[in-house]
């Protein structure tokens, strides 16, 4: 079976991309055939349907899969495809997003014929991938398709770079204990929590300290704001080079993964990074929604509810006082993540699903 893995984004090696090009090459005898952009901006929209309707005349492909962020190659390829089934890698709904982030209401006219017309696209597809079956779930139940519709993935991971190994992990001499946290601060992320969380433990527990990488000119202020309240951020860069996060992740005593923002969209996802850290067996703090089912506190994590600033500065604090038991949670989470996130469990899941391909 040839199968054709588009990817159409601005970045054409993320991490979602990479999973599924390598879980269908995995697959028995399954071959991939790569279509990506190397445009950047609104050039890759030309690009890219040039190339999948030469990859159907040319190679043949017998399945076309689309990975994320590929909504606007969902109709294009529909159109292209002829016969051949056709995966999509939805991962977030469309609607869902456009909702969450304010630029449509689902309720009004509008909104309704936008959910009518991608909703139609979807029923065309032979799978839609979601990262957990929660938001696989809710994207069915918004679309009104039959679950047997959607496949759950985890997001997987960059297994070459985050692994155990990765780095050395070093108590500080002087008896601090750094907390480590990347990204920016959309709603999903919740990083107004953290930073509140941080103003909470700058009398209690001054041995805490930050460590905050990622964001724009408001993070930075944000930061800035949370400084001047006492919050004890010690490092506070604009971005760490992808490679780096291991090496950073496994540095410090505690990891944030989230989400913490309490937010439609963070009920149904366990966040990229809480995977990248779990890789590392590095101690990691989790926001209890959806799917946290299987991370048990204190045992393979830290489970901490959403939107709770005072619940997370508790987790960080009882950390630092029980520092010597998070080897054992990072070990924990560890093997979490080889039994139900690892590149081989995504890779079983494709193979079953390249099976119902052929039935």
């Amino acid at each position: 079976m040839k199968v054709a893995v588009i990817t159409c984004y601005d970045q054409v090696n993320y991490v979602r991309a990479q999973a599924l090009r390598t879980a269908f090459a995995a697959a028995p005898d399954c071959s991939v055939v790569v279509v990506k952009n190397s445009q950047r901006g609104l050039l890759r929209y030309l690009e890219v349907p040039f190339k999948i309707l030469k990859t159907k005349l040319v190679e043949r492909p017998d399945v076309f899969v689309i990975t994320f962020r590929g909504y606007e190659m969902l109709p294009i390829t529909l159109l292209f495809k002829g016969r051949k089934p056709l995966i999509f890698d939805e991962f977030i709904n469309a609607g869902e997003y456009l909702a969450e982030h304010g630029k449509l209401n689902l309720e009004s006219p509008l909104g309704k014929l936008f959910m009518w017309w991608y909703s139609g696209l979807l029923k065309r597809c032979r799978f839609v991938l979601a990262d957990t079956q929660a938001h696989a779930e809710y994207s069915a139940k918004l679309c009104h398709l039959p679950i047997d519709t959607y496949r759950a993935l985890p997001v997987g991971v960059a297994e070459n770079l985050f692994r155990p190994d990765a780095a050395k992990h070093v108590l500080a001499q002087d008896g601090s204990f750094t907390v480590f946290y990347y990204g920016h601060m959309v709603p999903l992320q919740g990083m107004q929590y953290i930073l509140d969380a941080a103003v909470l433990l700058k009398d209690t527990h001054p041995e805490v300290v930050f460590s905050i990488s990622g964001g724009k000119e408001k993070d930075r202020q944000a930061v800035a704001a949370a400084v001047e309240k006492g919050a004890r951020i010690a490092k506070y860069v604009d971005w760490t080079p992808f490679d780096k996060i291991p090496e950073a992740a496994i540095a410090a005593d505690l990891c944030l993964g989230g989400p913490f923002g309490n937010t439609l969209q963070g009920q149904f996802v366990i966040a990229g990074k809480s995977f990248q850290f779990l890789a590392c067996a590095a101690p990691v703090v989790i926001g209890k929604n959806k799917v946290s089912n299987g991370f048990v506190d204190k045992q393979n994590c830290l489970l901490v509810p959403q939107g709770n600033a005072q619940a997370l500065a508790d987790a960080i604090a009882w950390a630092s006082i029980h520092r010597s038991k998070l080897p054992a949670i990072g070990r924990a989470g560890r093997a979490l993540y080889d039994e139900r996130f690892s590149m081989r469990t995504i890779s079983s899941m494709v193979e079953t699903m390249v099976k119902d391909l052929r039935v």
